[in-house]
Parts: C-alpha cells; structure tokens; sequence
C-alpha cells in the first residue's frame, strides 16, 4: 500500500524524533497547469497537510523549482526569478554535465552560474558511476 503525505509526514516525524537527526521530504506536484484546468488544486491540500504537520512558515520548509525544458528559467534573469521563492533548483542532468569533445564531461554554463552543489537522482547507482568515471564525485 502506498502511504498518503499525511502517513509519511508522520513518520519522518517519528523517524526525526527517534534518531535525532532531521530528515525531510521532497514533494513535487506532478503537471499542477493540467490539475488546475481540471478544477483541482493539489498544491492548496498539499500546504494544508504541511501545515497540519507543523510545516506553517516558509522557513520551515524548503522549496526547489523544477528546471525541465523552460529555456527561460536556465537564464540569468529566469534563475534571479527563481532565487525570489526558492532555495534551489533541480536541473535535468544534462543540463549540468555535458559530453565534451575529448570524450570527458564538461559541466554547463547552468551548473557554474547556478553552483550546483548537488544531485537529485531516480537511479543512484548510474548517477554515482557517472560522477565517479568522470571524476565529478
């Protein structure tokens, strides 16, 4: 069974509490522009579970905006738009590490003006492989 936001939030609670140490989730609303034309609005039951859950201040939280392909937003005016509402960013990892042409990689001018420090990953394992062949790590 797949555990709701209200289950997991208690749990890294109980897991915070347990280890003394502070882990946190990483939320991400999937397609909000297509929920939004279908009248439903995730994102306002979403900050109501946060809240419930003692997550009531913006610094109780962090926000991460999703790169994808908006051009826009890998721009100097799209990044300082960004640095407005959040604590960071989360690129495509192509759009950080690049082939370059003696066959190494080559990190973007999106990671160097951007400092990107860190990784999101679905597949840990062929990200740390990548890092580490390419002297990254």
């Amino acid at each position: 069974m797949i555990p709701t936001l209200d289950e997991t939030l208690t749990r890294v609670r109980g897991l915070n509490d347990s280890t003394d140490r502070t882990a946190g989730v990483y939320i991400e609303v999937k397609s909000p522009h297509w929920h939004r034309a279908q009248g439903r609005y995730p994102s306002s039951r979403i900050l109501s579970i946060l809240a419930r859950h003692g997550y009531l201040r913006r610094s109780d939280r962090k926000l991460v905006q999703l790169i994808g392909e908006n051009d826009w937003l890998r721009t100097p005016a799209g990044l300082d738009a960004v640095a407005r509402y959040a604590d960071a960013i989360a690129p495509h990892l192509r759009q950080v590490l690049r082939p370059g042409t003696d066959g190494a990689v080559e990190v973007t001018p999106l990671a160097a003006v951007a400092h990107v420090d860190g990784v999101f990953t679905d597949f840990p394992d062929r990200t740390l492989e990548l890092l580490t062949r390419f002297g990254r790590r």
